[in-house]
């Protein structure tokens, strides 16, 4: 699922979010529910940010934040406030790539935050000077994320043991020559997941085996494609 990596109360928070006041407060009040997770909850708020392209779209989440702030800030609770110091630069990046004065929403946010003490003038100020670079970060985990996502499509997938490989300590796979496998994902460049019919799971090298089915189509779209041209 999409927000697999956070906790349910955070995904159901951003399914309903927008920028209704009363979807702002009843957000609010679940981020006040949970304080032991607010150090959690910056970086998944974040991760889902970032998955919106366009950043004006972005707002409902910097509202809920800044609400969720200003409620703390006149109860004197300043966990929020702290788990998302360390965080501030990439926020700003999120709602406002090309500069705080580039988006009026954006820069009364924050001229807010000063005016009530929640942050200080030097904590904005290098936060606006980084939020070009841990906006890049951002994106960069992003990609890195959909591109495992991608390598991975195309698994469970069956292949054959070119050689034979007794288990090893590091948790390797026993494989027999020409027997089948289950590969069950990709792991990095020279080892794959996988298991055998008995369901002993393992590691398993790379050139150690042939896949045999498993390709996406698109794939085999493309090699037909290409033997057909070498044909003509």
């Amino acid at each position: 699922s999409k927000m697999a990596d956070m906790p349910e109360w955070v995904s159901g928070v951003l399914s309903g979010l927008s920028l209704s006041k009363s979807r702002i407060e009843a957000g609010t009040k679940d981020i006040l529910d949970h304080e032991g997770e607010w150090p959690m909850l910056i970086p998944s708020l974040l991760k889902h940010a970032i998955k919106i392209p366009q950043p004006i779209d972005r707002l409902p989440v910097l509202y809920l934040l800044d609400h969720s702030l200003k409620v703390l800030h006149k109860q004197k609770r300043h966990g929020l406030r702290q788990a998302l110091s360390k965080h501030v630069a990439a926020l700003i990046g999120l709602m406002a790539p090309d500069g705080v004065a580039s988006v009026s929403k954006v820069k009364k946010v924050v001229e807010g935050w000063k005016s009530r003490g929640i942050f200080d003038e030097l904590t904005i100020n290098v936060a606006q000077s980084q939020a070009g670079v841990k906006l890049k970060e951002l994106q960069d985990e992003l990609d890195a994320s959909r591109k495992t996502t991608d390598q991975n499509a195309a698994f469970p997938t069956k292949a054959v043991a070119l050689y034979d490989l007794e288990r090893g300590q590091n948790g390797e796979l026993q494989l027999r020559t020409g027997t089948t496998y289950t590969i069950t994902s990709k792991i990095d460049e020279n080892w794959y997941s996988g298991q055998d019919d008995s369901g002993n799971q393992g590691i398993v090298p790379v050139n150690y085996v042939k896949i045999v089915s498993g390709q996406s189509s698109q794939q085999q779209q493309q090699e037909e494609h290409q033997q057909q041209q070498q044909q003509q």
